[in-house]
């Protein structure tokens, strides 16, 4: 078939045309930006659950927030979302308990809506985190009442049907030494492995460490990692009893920092750059000195931490029974790498579950899972500090939040 040529005063006016929307286009992504929430949609033992899958929520730069729409998603729990570096595919994982989880794929076809591209098993019952390594070959995922985590080969973001499962259940026999033995000090809740969140360590690609924050361990166990091939390396303990959650990493230097839901503290690590492994600076509550939650329980446990792009500031959530959440601020010191406790916001509502930064920082987004809302704070250039920009959108029982 035989080309068509135009002149080059329609070829003007089509890509004139073209760019004019583009611009459009990258204008509303700059003034604006989407939070994608998973929301727990049945009810267990610690939460009600009334959401519907994942709903997709407009934030722009001054805080305010608009429903969008709703991703009709299997997933009846997609207790963690994250997304790939071009922002164009969401991975979602259904934290179930009556069978193993899944791990759902999307991709996004506009601003408010997604295709589902692929489904799989998650390896584990209560699938709680993700993670992508470097090069997004691979994902790797935990699972609460799993007994390690599971890794998935990625091919332009579809993944296998097949995975691998690494059981690191076995850590108290590490060199040869009791490092961990059950039931910790908390017998409820450290009577076995309980994984609790994957990522890597950017400071030691050279080692290729990935962690795996195990509460039921009381410990942050280490992995080498190769092209999804993985190796226990080590442990780092943490004091009896903590429970650790999360954890993140310094973008420039050299140190680490554990949240432990189960005594509300943040530990301060180095991380030795040749070995990878962990070493404890400091430990401090994430609570105000002389903390006290009103009714007859006044305890409180900690669910997330992010440390700021900048790197300055790290946050974690503090999910108080009986009252308002509290998010935590802290600020780094770049020349020792310990954290010291700053400042203590409300969140603005019950069970501060997630939450997560929108344009570049300026913005803290908190889902507040048992108020159905989530609430938008200005985050202060200068010191850090959060102040509420009065903006909160509704939305059922929010357990995670990722930003696009």
């Amino acid at each position: 078939m035989e080309g068509k040529t135009i002149d080059a005063r329609t070829a003007a006016f089509v890509l004139g045309t073209y760019a004019a929307e583009q611009s459009g286009r990258d204008k509303r992504r700059a003034s604006s930006e989407i939070a994608v929430v998973g929301n727990y949609g049945e009810k267990l033992d610690w939460v009600n659950g009334k959401g519907k899958g994942i709903d997709v929520i407009r934030v722009q730069r001054n805080g305010e927030m608009k429903f969008m729409s709703n991703i009709n998603s299997k997933s009846r729990n997609p207790s963690y979302i994250i997304s790939n570096e071009r922002k164009d595919t969401i991975f979602v994982c259904d934290e179930r308990y009556d069978r193993d989880g899944t791990i759902e794929v999307y991709r996004r076809e506009s601003d408010a809506d997604f295709k589902l591209v692929a489904t799989t098993g998650s390896g584990g019952k209560g699938s709680c985190h993700m993670t992508l390594d470097s090069k997004e070959n691979h994902l790797v995922c935990a699972s609460y009442f799993g007994d390690g985590f599971s890794v998935y080969e990625l091919n332009h973001n579809n993944i296998s049907k097949d995975f691998t499962l690494v059981k690191h259940s076995i850590l108290k026999t590490l060199n040869g030494s009791s490092a961990v033995v059950y039931p910790g000090k908390n017998k409820e809740r450290q009577e076995r492995c309980h994984p609790h969140m994957v990522t890597f360590d950017p400071q030691t690609w050279n080692t290729g460490k990935l962690r795996v924050v195990d509460l039921g361990m009381n410990a942050v166990c280490s992995y080498t990692y190769e092209d999804g091939k993985t190796t226990l390396h080590s442990a780092f303990i943490l004091p009896q009893g903590a429970g650790p959650r999360h954890m993140v990493f310094h973008p420039r230097y050299h140190y680490a920092y554990v949240v432990n839901e189960l005594d509300s503290t943040l530990t301060s690590c180095v991380v030795d750059a040749s070995s990878g492994k962990m070493r404890s600076l400091r430990t401090v509550s994430t609570l105000p000195s002389g903390f006290q939650g009103k009714g007859d329980d006044s305890k409180s446990t900690c669910a997330a931490l992010r440390i700021h792009p900048s790197g300055r500031w790290i946050y974690c959530s503090n999910r108080v029974v009986s009252d308002q959440g509290l998010l935590s601020h802290f600020k780094i010191d770049e020349m020792t790498g310990i954290a010291t406790l700053e400042s203590v916001t409300p969140t603005c509502g019950v069970t501060p579950r997630d939450f997560n930064f929108a344009f570049q920082g300026s913005l803290i987004l908190i889902a507040n899972q048992d108020s159905d809302n989530i609430a938008s704070f200005h985050v202060n250039s200068k010191t850090g500090c959060l102040s509420f920009t009065g903006a909160k959108v509704t939305t059922a029982t929010p357990v995670s939040l990722c930003v696009m």
